[in-house]
């Protein structure tokens, strides 16, 4: 069981009403398999906005089944059976990569890379050095326990909080929920 993900072509139809014509022909235009855009709020921080565009062009192989654990989906005889891509953006905010298990959803180290305006860029998270973060006044960041804040890129070479938060979204897409699947770039 396998499926792809990869940039809009000219063969691409909006699907029910949840992407405007706008939003495709931009993807389209720019090779991007995800466009994420939105708020991310933390009370006394404050309201930080952000869009990004990832290009994104792999196929998820060999995929487990989340709802029973198994490989791919079972059909049974003469019958049908449904099946459930589900992306699962809250990714880019994990502070590890290659595991799903012990992560912490992290805010600090990009609100820190946005201007006066809040707006959180991909330019911005570039300079977020993951051997060296800095929080919102350029002072090391440390979580609410004083312990320094530390990602953990795994087997993947990645310096910046930019690059880790684009490899975190190549393996973002699940089969049935929580399915894992083995990712192979196209």
């Amino acid at each position: 069981m396998g499926f792809a993900v990869r940039p809009p072509d000219e063969r691409t139809e909006l699907p029910d009403g949840n992407v405007s014509a706008e939003d495709l022909a931009l993807v389209r235009s720019r090779g991007y398999s995800y466009w994420l855009e939105g708020e991310a709020v933390k009370v006394g921080t404050g309201v930080y906005r952000f869009s990004f565009g990832f290009p994104v062009n792999a196929r998820m192989e060999n995929c487990i089944n989340g709802v029973d654990g198994t490989q791919g989906i079972v059909v049974p005889e003469n019958s049908t059976a449904e099946a459930e891509v589900t992306v699962h953006a809250e990714h880019m905010f994990y502070d590890r990569l290659g595991t799903h298990r012990g992560v912490q959803l992290r805010f600090e180290p990009f609100a820190a890379t946005a201007g006066a305006d809040r707006v959180i860029t991909s330019e911005g998270l570039a300079t977020q050095q993951l051997l060296d973060l800095r929080g919102m006044q350029g002072e090391e960041l440390r979580d609410s326990d004083g312990t320094p804040v530390v990602y953990e890129p795994g087997a993947y070479d990645v310096r910046t909080l930019w690059a880790f938060v684009t490899q975190s979204i190549v393996d973002q897409a699940h089969l049935n929920g929580g399915g894992v699947c083995t990712v192979k770039p196209l």
